[in-house]
């Protein structure tokens, strides 16, 4: 696996080496960069998610951890979900914005589901950090 992860890494190295130095040289529009930044995205978070699918099966337990993290992350979703609005904030400037309900929705969720996590992350931290010191 980390052999494939590897290759996948050199060669989109070498392709954004190239890409920078054509960019450098005027033969490269910005249109096209954001195009290779796009698919440069895309491949790196296949790779990962075809690589963090096919760990998931080594064994029983890592099935089971596996689980329990989708059904977390689902909760924390779910969280998230219920307390989006899809009402518009009231700001200066808002009126020049067409966003419909839904999407308005996605963006709070989105937030909110930030918010729990920096908050997870600063736990986690606090705990790791006092659980050492207990040692």
């Amino acid at each position: 696996m980390t052999k494939i992860a590897n290759y996948v890494l050199y060669v989109l190295l070498v392709v954004c080496v190239l890409v920078a130095v054509l960019f450098g040289m005027g033969k490269v529009t910005e249109d096209a960069l954001l195009y290779l930044a796009y698919a440069l995205l895309g491949i790196a978070a296949a790779t990962v998610a075809v690589l963090m699918i096919a760990g998931m099966f080594k064994s029983k337990q890592s099935i089971i951890r596996s689980g329990i993290l989708v059904l977390i992350i689902g909760a924390i979703l779910g969280i998230a979900y219920s307390f989006s609005s899809g009402v518009m904030p009231n700001f200066f400037g808002a009126e020049n914005y067409e966003l419909t309900a839904s999407s308005l929705k996605f963006i709070d969720t989105m937030l909110y589901t930030l918010y729990i996590a920096f908050v997870g992350a600063v736990l986690s931290i606090v705990f790791i950090e006092v659980k050492s010191s207990v040692e």
